[in-house]
């Protein structure tokens, strides 16, 4: 049965991050099969194509060069027009046994939204929503202990694993990008 963690629970752990030396942000995600590995190389995640309506693009969060929003300044991200027309699915090769990240929202100063994460399991079909989680929206980014961005987690037991997410934002009122930071994630 999968449990929500802390952000603590995933100090140095592995990551997968969005640009690599020498990028030039913003730019295109790479699509392909495992296109983002991970900090030492035994894992990488594949992002599925969003629906037509939404445009994913890898940038920094910062504010220069970059996307001001609650994330921690400099960290590298994946983001989403449109959040609101469909979740953002992440695939890991091979998989993983805990994941976690911060998804932030582009709104008004103030705005609360809701995240969520749906995990799907080695061997099964169906996604399993994790509880979502409260966030604020901000136009500085912050040092990563004031971040006001949601922090979305799973972990499973040792003899499972995630082979996949999905990560979705949810706020009455309008929204621009969302944003997700590193990928946090164990492989034991």
């Amino acid at each position: 049965m999968a449990h929500t963690m802390y952000p603590t629970e995933f100090n140095d752990s592995n990551v997968i991050g969005w640009l690599r030396p020498g990028d030039q942000p913003p730019m295109k995600p790479l699509l392909g099969p495992g296109a983002y590995p991970h900090s030492s190389g035994q894992c990488a995640v594949t992002l599925t194509s969003p629906v037509p309506t939404q445009v994913m693009q890898c940038s920094v969060c910062s504010p220069a060069g970059g996307l001001n929003l609650n994330l921690e300044r400099r960290t590298p991200i994946l983001t989403l027009t449109a959040p609101d027309a469909g979740p953002l699915t992440l695939s890991f090769s091979p998989g993983v046994r805990s994941v976690g990240l911060f998804a932030g929202l582009q709104a008004l100063v103030g705005t609360p939204y809701e995240a969520m994460l749906s995990i799907r399991l080695a061997g099964s079909t169906v996604f399993e929503d994790m509880p979502p989680v409260s966030g604020t929206s901000d136009h500085v980014c912050l040092p990563g202990e004031m971040t006001s961005a949601a922090f979305l987690s799973a972990g499973v037991s040792p003899m499972e694993r995630i082979e996949s997410i999905r990560v979705q934002v949810r706020c009455d009122s309008a929204m621009g990008r969302m944003a997700i930071g590193w990928v946090y994630h164990w492989m034991r």
